[in-house]
């Protein structure tokens, strides 16, 4: 099949395909063991990003992967993630990919935040690593197209506290998410989604 990216914007035309009633807009949001998840410690021989699953990471919406990139594209645009400039290269991007291979990743830009707000998205037992200089995220999505013809989001954050003379790779330390930012963008997708 010939992708054509013209006949899939104009498939996100609302008098051509309705959007589907509300009832059928809801979002299942899949929870990964959330008190096991909150009960664990950092683990000093594991790095950060390893071997979590956050509980607010996932959700399957029940709109076609066109109308789920178009409501992430802009939600991202909306929250500082993405410029507005790269939301067609984006959207072309992740059409191209969930046409041949039926999931596509989607990577926001880097947004820095102060001290206060990555302590409300990272665990409570990485809070001494915040310091005043704050830090920075980068957001990757996959959006996967679903047999029912629905779109599964997973948002997987990567939250990094600067960090006085540490010049690695990240430029700061790497530090596990508290689900919060995950929840928080998938609700927006979610409400996009619904016309709010």
């Amino acid at each position: 099949m010939k992708f054509d990216p013209l006949s899939l914007r104009l498939c996100r035309s609302p008098l051509r395909h309705p959007r589907p009633p509300l009832a059928f807009a809801a979002v299942v949001l899949v929870f990964f063991g959330a008190c096991a998840l909150s009960a664990q410690g950092d683990n000093p021989g594991q790095s950060s990003t390893e071997n979590m699953r956050n509980q607010n990471e996932v959700a399957e919406f029940s709109e076609r992967p066109t109308d789920v990139l178009g409501a992430l594209t802009s939600v991202l645009v909306r929250r500082g993630e993405l410029s507005a400039d790269a939301v067609e290269d984006t959207e072309w991007a992740a059409l191209t990919a969930l046409q041949e291979e039926g999931r596509a990743e989607v990577s926001s830009e880097s947004k820095q935040i102060g001290a206060q707000e990555l302590k409300a998205l990272v665990r409570t037992e990485s809070h001494r690593y915040v310091t005043e200089r704050g830090g920075r995220y980068v957001l990757n999505i996959m959006a996967e197209a679903l047999p029912n013809g629905g779109t599964r989001l997973t948002v997987k954050p990567t939250l990094v506290a600067f960090v006085r003379g540490m010049d690695g790779p990240l430029g700061g330390r790497p530090l596990p998410s508290n689900g919060a930012l995950e929840l928080a963008v998938l609700t927006a997708v979610s409400q996009a989604l619904q016309g709010r």
